[in-house]
């Protein structure tokens, strides 16, 4: 019969050991050290998330408001548009029929006056 020794187990070695340990530890605290950190960016991007959806109706009634308010303007300039072509009308026609005559100008306060001029 044959028998096969089974050669004991090596004893772990101790400054690996205290290498596995201390790698364990850096990971273990670089782990920590980044969750917090990520669970910070993840509060301050909740945050803007938050202020971006309560801006959306602020955004549109401002929009709506600017919008009346460029409409308004435009009716303004279009009635600035026709009063300033019914004034330049208005002038062409008076220098069309030419300069009054000096008679027409001149009038009396009253008719008796006007006769006796």
């Amino acid at each position: 019969m044959v028998r096969s020794e089974v050669t004991p187990p090596r004893p772990p070695n101790p400054e690996t050991l205290s290498l596995h340990s201390k790698v364990h530890a850096k990971l273990v605290s670089e782990l920590t050290s980044s969750t917090h950190i990520t669970a910070l960016d993840a509060e301050r991007l909740q945050a803007h998330r938050t202020d971006l959806l309560a801006g959306g109706p602020a955004i549109r009634d401002e929009m709506a408001r600017l919008e009346a308010v460029r409409d308004v303007c435009h009716i303004v300039a279009d009635r600035t548009r026709r009063t300033v072509q019914q004034a330049e009308s208005f002038l062409s026609d008076l220098r069309h029929k030419g300069d009054p005559e000096v008679d027409e100008l001149v009038c009396a306060t009253s008719i008796v006056h006007d006769q006796l001029s």
